[in-house]
């Protein structure tokens, strides 16, 4: 037996998201000195049922269907866990005890996955790192019986529509039951004050090494014919985190700069006025990059 941890992630972030991701990026870096299973994003029974979807979607229906085997190692330390079963709608359920109820079935569904897949590994003694999952890992702690359960908030998510029914009351009680709750700013970490004495900010880092302006990076085939200078963005395209007129006035008023923007679009953006300006340039997806 070895000195290393155990740590089982429960996370809002699917593994097989298109574009960089913290929580990722921490599983990888736990990942070095301890064992790590990354329990990959349940989907309910809707996304189950409808043809297509997304990377994540796909794989995790292939698992469910047994095409896939739902275990996907990534290094020595580090697999990935595809829940085999679908969990049950639930943000539009209208009463607070259907609601408590049902995602109280959906808990005990991944529960019992945790558990047979931890069995499976030989775990017996693990940390919880709950990243900002409050509807799906809200039971976890009395169901799985962690060593230590940590909660991890690194956005605001609680502000956002879908979440403002039930999300503020259900984080609010995930705080309080953590052994630990980390945050991302000190912003956070005085939010959480109330509720748990044991709060720990961690600043968000970068790897500079991408950033060195003495090191000469090859431009990428799909962005050899737009003209400098360029200013770009990556990340997730979408009206609740970008203000649409405000970037299309400022790119509007200035022609002499080409704007690019990487990453997935939801419908507002894949609809908007931006792509009639001639120096907007939308690139997409990583596996689907298009001008």
């Amino acid at each position: 037996m070895t000195d290393e941890k155990c740590f089982i992630i429960t996370s809002l972030q699917p593994w097989d998201i298109e574009i960089g991701s913290t929580i990722k990026n921490t599983a990888i870096e736990i990942s070095k000195n301890n064992k790590v299973i990354y329990i990959s994003t349940p989907i309910d029974y809707i996304t189950y049922f409808r043809k297509g979807g997304n990377k994540h979607a796909c794989n995790t229906r292939d698992v469910i269907n047994k095409k896939k085997h739902p275990i996907n190692k990534i290094n020595d330390n580090l697999i990935i866990a595809y829940c085999d079963e679908p969990v049950l709608p639930l943000n539009k359920i209208p009463t607070k005890f259907l609601f408590n109820l049902v995602n109280y079935i959906n808990n005990k569904k991944i529960a019992k996955f945790i558990r047979k897949i931890a069995k499976e590994e030989g775990i017996s003694n693990f940390i919880h790192m709950i990243d900002t999952d409050i509807y799906r890992s809200q039971y976890l702690k009395e169901m799985i019986k962690p060593a230590l359960s940590v909660y991890y908030c690194r956005d605001f998510i609680v502000n956002g529509a879908y979440w403002k029914k039930h999300g503020l009351r259900l984080e609010t009680s995930l705080a309080r039951k953590s052994d630990i709750v980390l945050t991302n700013s000190t912003y956070f970490a005085e939010r959480f004050k109330p509720l748990n004495n044991n709060i720990y900010a961690v600043e968000t880092g970068v790897n500079l090494e991408l950033y060195d302006p003495s090191k000469k990076f090859d431009k990428p085939e799909d962005m050899t014919s737009i003209k400098s200078p360029v200013i770009g963005y990556v990340g997730l395209l979408t009206a609740g985190r970008l203000d649409i007129d405000l970037i299309y006035n400022f790119v509007k008023a200035r022609p002499q700069y080409n704007f690019i923007f990487v990453g997935p679009e939801n419908d507002n953006f894949k609809n908007n006025k931006l792509y009639e300006l001639e120096n907007v340039f939308f690139l997409g997806r990583s596996e689907e990059r298009r001008v």
